[in-house]
């Protein structure tokens, strides 16, 4: 522009906001661009949130009908998830807000809904990780779903029992690459019976230990990794070692 018009250009402004002082009117707020004759209208001037129609896009018109669909995608909020888990699932509220608070609510009603008992996956993924990271220091973060998945499908097919459950995510967290260490459960408590016979006559030692049961609960459950049932386990050597 030519820099000897700006006087004009300011007295032109000056009559025009003058204009509407003496008809005491509201001076508007506005972007104007001036020309030889004064000066036009482009946009409503910025406020604080810089809230103002673009003027370079044509109106969109929104309904109802898109407004729904938009709902629809929105993520689930904490308390409406709570209240949902707790009527669908039958999990206590204190279960489900640590679920949310570990990140584990997706899994959790995934494997749910795969047919797993919602108590022993709920336990699983806060408690027994919990467990896992503070006592034995295992680094659960590098479990992902097909390691669950995978776990758990395991468990329903008979292959691990519960208590393998958390040893088997042990070992898979601790080598994200490795095979579920499976086998055929020994469920049968005369086979069972057989079995921990054998160890305590290999380790005759443990019945001098202060706490003999638990002494030989660690070897029972080393042998079989997983694959008894730990309070049935428990029972048998209880009776087997005061004979």
């Amino acid at each position: 522009q030519d820099l000897s018009k700006i006087p004009n250009y300011v007295d032109n402004e000056i009559k025009r906001q003058l204009d509407f002082i003496k008809k005491k009117k509201p001076v508007p707020k506005e972007v104007r661009r001036v020309n030889d004759a004064g000066s036009d209208f482009m946009r409503p001037l910025t406020g604080g949130a810089r809230m103002y129609p673009e003027t370079d896009i044509p109106p969109i018109s929104i309904d109802d009908k898109y407004l729904k669909r938009l709902r629809k995608q929105l993520p689930e909020l904490w308390e409406e998830k709570e209240n949902r888990f707790m009527k669908q699932f039958k999990v206590s509220k204190d279960v489900v807000k640590q679920l949310n608070r570990m990140g584990m609510s997706e899994i959790f009603e995934r494997l749910v809904k795969n047919g797993h008992d919602p108590k022993i996956v709920s336990f699983t993924l806060t408690s027994g990780l919990t467990q896992l990271k503070r006592k034995e220091n295992v680094p659960i973060e590098n479990l992902i779903d097909d390691h669950f998945n995978n776990v758990f499908s395991a468990f329903k097919k008979g292959k691990i029992t519960k208590d393998g459950i958390l040893s088997s995510l042990k070992q898979l967290a601790n080598n994200p690459k490795a095979k579920i260490e499976t086998g055929e459960t020994v469920s049968d408590e005369a086979s069972l019976r057989k079995k921990i016979k054998e160890i305590i006559n290999k380790n005759p030692q443990v019945k001098n230990a202060p706490r003999p049961e638990q002494a030989c609960m660690g070897l029972v459950m080393k042998e079989l990794r997983g694959k008894a049932d730990g309070k049935l386990v428990m029972k048998i050597l209880k009776e087997e070692l005061v004979k």
